[in-house]
């Protein structure tokens, strides 16, 4: 909060759905102000030092860019470890598709802190709906065309190239099952 470079931030996930549980994570956005974005992110671990006993692993999502980055955080506090995963939005690059779905159905009551309005301007840009977006027709052609070459690899007992395959195979599967169900409103 005390950093300049943090425009605000607010909750995000399971909490902000109604949806955690006592296995739940801490889910936080920080909308950060564009030409500080890289510095700050690569500050972030040394930020949550300071919040806890110790970082005990960082894994950064595969989908990091200039425009939104998330990891996440084990973090140890008086013995116990946490979950904690940290978004950060470039101010600048608010309105890339990633970034978005993390305001989308952004309430008032998420927000944790907002300096000049900048969180507050997202809510009220009031976007929601479904948050996964994806050309069906173009999944259901990369499924069919890899299900059969899972037949022709199990047949040649081409492991190596199976494993890929398969990897595509249910990535695919889930994005199909997402545009499908994963609607907020």
């Amino acid at each position: 909060k005390e950093n300049k470079s943090v425009l605000g931030a607010w909750n995000f996930g399971s909490e902000t759905h109604g949806l955690c549980d006592e296995y739940s994570d801490v889910d936080i956005v920080l909308l950060v102000e564009g030409n500080s974005f890289h510095i700050f992110s690569e500050k972030l671990d040394t930020y949550l030092k300071n919040i806890s006993d110790e970082v005990l692993t960082c894994w950064p999502e595969g989908f990091n860019s200039d425009a939104i980055i998330n990891n996440g955080y084990l973090l140890s506090k008086n013995g116990s470890v946490f979950q904690f995963d940290v978004f950060l939005i470039n101010s600048d690059k608010a309105d890339d598709f990633m970034c978005r779905l993390h305001y989308t159905d952004l309430k008032e009551s998420d927000i944790i802190f907002d300096k000049n309005d900048a969180v507050r301007k997202l809510v009220q840009l009031n976007i929601t709906g479904s948050c996964w977006n994806d050309d069906i027709e173009h999944l259901e052609k990369t499924y069919w065309y890899h299900a059969f070459m899972t037949v022709k690899y199990i047949k040649r007992k081409d492991y190596f190239k199976l494993n890929n395959v398969l990897r595509t195979l249910y990535d695919t599967h889930i994005s199909m099952l997402l545009c499908g169900y994963d609607e907020i409103t």
